[in-house]
Order: C-alpha cells, then sequence, then structure tokens
C-alpha cells in the first residue's frame, strides 16, 4: 500500500520592516525611505495634522524638548524655532543614515541630533519639559516601554506628545487589494495609533481626551502607490488644560495613525508611511 505525502501550505514570509532597521537596508531603498518621508512630510493633510498636534504639545520659549524618531528632523527645527535661542531640541533616531540626513540638512536652530533607542534613552530622569515621538510605535516590538521611558525623561508637570497610525482602520476607493496589502504590512503593531491612549493609561497617565484628525488622499503618495487616505490620532497629555499638568504630573500626547482611506485622530491625555 502506498500513499502520498501530505503537502501543507505555508504563508509567505512577512517581509522585513525597512523603517524599523534603515540601516540594514539597502543603499538604494535608504534613499527611497528618505524620499518618502520627504513627500510625507510635504503633503497638506500631514501638515494640517501636525499643526494640530503643535496646538496640544504647545512649545512655548525657552523650553527643552525631545524629538524620538525624529527621522530627517523638520518637526525638530519647527520646534526649535518655538524654543527660541532660550531653549533647546535634541532629536533623536535610531537609524544613523536618518541622523546623517537631518545633520546635512541643519539649519543653525537649537538643535542637536543623536542616535538613540526610544526603549533606553540616554537622559536622566525628568530631563526634558516635553517629549514628541511620531509614527514609532507601529514599528516597536515593546510599545508599552517606550512609553515609559518618554514618561521618565519628561519632567513632572511636562508633556509627551504620541502620534501614531491605525493601519486596521484603513479604508480605499479604487485599489482592489487593499486589505491584501495591510494585512502584508511589517508593522508589529498596526493599531498603534488606536492603542496609544490606553497604553498611556496603563502608563499611569489615567486623564485623557481626544481629538480626532481625519485625512483623505485623493492621488497617489510618491513611493506609496495605493494609498489614497489616511487615518493618524496624536494623544496629548496635559493637567487642566490642554498643554499643562497639575505639579507633581507628568502630560502626555499620543497619536493614533494613518489610514489607508481616511481619518486620523488626536488625542490629548493628562497624568505618541
Amino acid at each position: 500500500m502506498t500513499g502520498r505525502p501530505q503537502t501543507t501550505e505555508t504563508a509567505p514570509p512577512t517581509p522585513a520592516n525597512p523603517f524599523e532597521r534603515l540601516d540594514d537596508a539597502p543603499q538604494e531603498q535608504q534613499r527611497r525611505i528618505i524620499g518618502y518621508l520627504d513627500t510625507v512630510a510635504a503633503h497638506p493633510e500631514i501638515q494640517r495634522m501636525r499643526s494640530a498636534a503643535f496646538e496640544l504639545f504647545a512649545p512655548t520659549a525657552g523650553e527643552r524638548l525631545l524629538d524620538v524618531g525624529c527621522g530627517a528632523g523638520e518637526v525638530s527645527r519647527q520646534l526649535a524655532a518655538r524654543v527660541g535661542t532660550t531653549g533647546s531640541v535634541t532629536a533623536v533616531d535610531r537609524s544613523t543614515e536618518a541622523i546623517s540626513v537631518a545633520q546635512s540638512r541643519h539649519d543653525g536652530s537649537s538643535v542637536t541630533y543623536m542616535v538613540g533607542d526610544i526603549t533606553a534613552l540616554d537622559f536622566p530622569d525628568g530631563h526634558f519639559d516635553g517629549v514628541r515621538c511620531e509614527r514609532v510605535l507601529q514599528h516597536l516590538p515593546d510599545p508599552d516601554r517606550a512609553i515609559k521611558e518618554m514618561i521618565r525623561v519628561t519632567r513632572p508637570g511636562g508633556r509627551v506628545c504620541v502620534i501614531d497610525t491605525d493601519w486596521t482602520s484603513s479604508v480605499g476607493d479604487g485599489f482592489d487589494h487593499l486589505a491584501e496589502v495591510l494585512e502584508r504590512f511589517p508593522f508589529p503593531h498596526p493599531s498603534a495609533g488606536r492603542t496609544a491612549r490606553a497604553r498611556m493609561v496603563k502608563a499611569d497617565l489615567p486623564v485623557t481626551t481626544a481629538l480626532p484628525v481625519t485625512l483623505r488622499f485623493t492621488g497617489f503618495l510618491r513611493g506609496c502607490p495605493g494609498l489614497q487616505a489616511g487615518e493618524e490620532s496624536v494623544s496629548c497629555g496635559a493637567g487642566r488644560e490642554i498643554g499643562v499638568s497639575p505639579p507633581g504630573r507628568r502630560t502626555v500626547h499620543p497619536r493614533r495613525g494613518e489610514r489607508a482611506r481616511g481619518d486620523q485622530e488626536v488625542s490629548t491625555v493628562s497624568p505618541p508611511i
């Protein structure tokens, strides 16, 4: 008696996440990723979302701020313009290549660029008046550890602003394979934007206010064809008002993220292609 060996179907391997390990990517891919980030940063919808986050974060003259996951550093330089010559901004990214690009674009403002790990920040407790983080949590194996580190380096009464993506809420029109593409995204936490507030509450930052911001993309983003629109959210921590926290508490801003079709959220919390 003979039989055929059973065959089992195996899912194709999950692609590597070049945003998490930019330095490990081929040089041409690094160039394309930086170009994509530049395109996204220049998009009016992203600028509108960032403007809403700025209002919540409310940087002021003389403050010492941290922009972690700074990429090419365009937001770090905007923050520096707000804090002025009496303040300072530290721009941190895990990627040596991203920091090199950011340094090459330095405009003489009060920004210091550093390579660093958001889950093990090389700063003392309570060092910053405010910490900002955009579209980073979705790429991390342990977002909760990152949130705890951002809180640790923020002074009592300071602010933390986390902006991230909720890919699970993506909706599209005219792109037949959108669900398949999103399912194959190599992001450990595609719902990071939606869960940012809960993670902050879990980190003992219980008072939270959320402000949704809907983004709509009616054309293709260069380097990311098929994404017609997006949802992001920003969660901000504050005390009695946005940007203010009562003595002994820290303020946190988390943000939730880009969708392929349409909404973003800006949330305020008081005590984040």
